[in-house]
């Protein structure tokens, strides 16, 4: 799970599958807000992940 979510921060911020370090302009948190809080509504996956294990017990 985290070696996808580095991915994907990698991806987002950079365009790449790479990143170097301090390269973001807005941290993880804040941009997986909704939009009309000011966020970009990206899925954190380790949220849904929570979120999905509660549904199937």
């Amino acid at each position: 799970m985290r070696a996808i979510e580095k991915f994907r921060k990698a991806f987002i911020w950079t365009g790449t599958d790479a990143v170097s370090g301090g390269k973001y302009l807005v941290a993880w948190r804040k941009a997986c807000r909704p939009s009309n809080i000011g966020g970009l509504e990206i899925l954190d996956l380790n949220i849904l992940g929570y979120a999905l294990r509660l549904c199937w017990e």
